[in-house]
């Protein structure tokens, strides 16, 4: 190859590769297929590829918990194959794990207790729109 190490268009890749005549044209098909798919601003997702590396401790404790709490509203859209996601907030909580404590066990256990509250406020909440 004449310019070994640089980049290829997909479609001389795939002329150079070791696959059949047949599948290199099914591959064709599929590249071309996706030039139809639209740009999707995502922006509003962008918490899902955020670095959980990059976040810097807040508290003086040996281990922390950084909760990043995102809600959103899910909507079924007739004829649309995936409901609309609405963010409705994102807050971040940084909880320090006591000193002394197993982060482990304590970790277990925080997770326990936030799970049945959250439980035990949906059912709160259901009740009381139902009344």
């Amino acid at each position: 190859m004449e310019n070994e190490g640089e980049p290829q268009e997909p479609q001389e890749s795939l002329e150079s590769s070791e696959f059949s005549p047949e599948t290199i044209e099914l591959l064709k098909k599929q590249l071309e297929n996706l030039k139809d798919i639209p740009n999707i601003d995502l922006s509003e997702y962008k918490y899902i590829f955020d670095d959980p590396n990059k976040v810097k401790k807040q508290t003086d404790s040996q281990y922390e918990i950084h909760i990043n709490l995102t809600a959103n509203v899910l909507e079924n859209i007739p004829g649309a194959e995936f409901p609309e996601s609405k963010n409705i907030c994102t807050n971040n909580y940084f909880i320090p794990v006591p000193s002394g404590h197993n982060h482990h066990e304590y970790l277990k256990a925080f997770f326990d207790y936030v799970e049945n509250c959250m439980s035990s406020s949906a059912s709160s909440a259901e009740e009381k729109f139902n009344e």
